[in-house]
């Protein structure tokens, strides 16, 4: 490399560093305007929303369907349950199968039989037979504390939206 080449690197990994560097209070500051339209355009939409009445019944199935909490709670109970039973998989023999050529390009017309070679790999997760038992234990106890969690998520959210329509009669 030339010293021109290698000036040229360093003036353009500076460059790099120092783009790289300029503070984020400046791009925040960039886009406030734009997101302080966007919010306002948002409350506006909410406030001109139509008013609509809700019995008991049809606000707690909104509530089950569409608060952030309960959703979080019931993606937390399907990742228990995927990794429960990721353990049982993760016991599955992997296979690998290879195959090669052992001659160069420009000798590719004499390709012989003796020249192709096949191999064939399999791998078993030992430490995964090893604490099985205590992984399985693990598994079931995180599967009971998603499905606890989120069952006293319900609880408390239909606790809170009882709450609001006792304060709005």
């Amino acid at each position: 490399m030339t010293i021109l080449a290698a000036r040229r690197v360093a003036l353009a990994a500076g460059l790099l560093f120092i783009a790289g560097c300029s503070s984020p209070e400046k791009k925040v500051a960039l886009k406030m305007d734009e997101l302080k339209v966007q919010w306002q355009t948002n409350v506006q939409h909410q406030a001109n929303l139509p008013e609509r009445v809700l019995g008991w019944l049809a606000a707690r199935q909104l509530m089950l369907e569409n608060n952030l909490k309960l959703l979080s709670s019931r993606t937390d109970v399907t990742n228990s349950i995927e990794n429960y039973k990721q353990i049982y998989r993760e016991l599955v023999p992997t296979l690998n199968a290879r195959a090669g050529v052992t001659k160069t390009l420009t000798r590719l017309n004499t390709l012989s039989p003796d020249d192709v070679t096949f191999s064939a790999d399999s791998f078993f997760n030992v430490p995964g037979l090893v604490n099985f038992g205590s992984r399985i234990y693990v598994g079931k106890l995180q599967m009971l504390r998603a499905r606890t969690a989120y069952a006293l998520m319900e609880r408390e959210q239909t606790i809170e939206l009882y709450r609001l329509f006792m304060s709005a009669q």
